[in-house]
């Protein structure tokens, strides 16, 4: 196939077909690049709630810390189920693994430095920006494909 030809699929792997929003019977081939692309974007997301913990002030560390520990879990396996079909092999899959559990606490510690300054501010900010898009993003419906049939 084309994908194979290009170096996007794994060999071996047969690419998972899904349903694609532009209409019935249109089928778009799921890549390697999906696992690559979801953890630049949770760990961006990990670090600005990392950043945001650790410049938390003393009264909301507790509501921040459980609104992390509520979804960390499923980012997790969402994470690792996606990185499957594109690591060659299961050290490069741990490595994968560590970065993501590794990039919290590193935005903790980098935000601790900050709080309680316009820096710490802003991080909170920038965090609370990213619970308000993912939440709404992934929650309400016709936002990632048309409420309405042909559209």
């Amino acid at each position: 196939s084309a994908m194979e030809d290009m170096g996007l699929v794994s060999e071996g792997i047969e690419p998972v077909h899904l349903e694609h929003a532009h209409g019935p019977g249109k089928v778009a081939a799921r890549s390697v690049v999906a696992g690559p692309l979801l953890m630049l974007a949770l760990s961006l997301h990990s670090l600005l709630e990392g950043l945001s913990l650790g410049a938390a002030k003393q009264d909301q560390v507790l509501h921040i810390f459980i609104a992390i520990l509520a979804h960390k879990g499923v980012a997790a396996f969402t994470l690792g189920v996606a990185w499957l079909p594109s690591l060659p092999s299961l050290r490069y899959y741990l490595l994968a693994m560590a970065w993501f559990a590794a990039v919290t606490p590193a935005g903790i510690l980098i935000g601790s430095g900050v709080e309680g300054s316009t820096v710490g501010s802003v991080m909170t900010a920038l965090s609370a920006g990213t619970f308000l898009y993912v939440g709404l993003i992934e929650t309400l419906p016709g936002v990632k494909s048309p409420l309405l049939p042909g559209r």
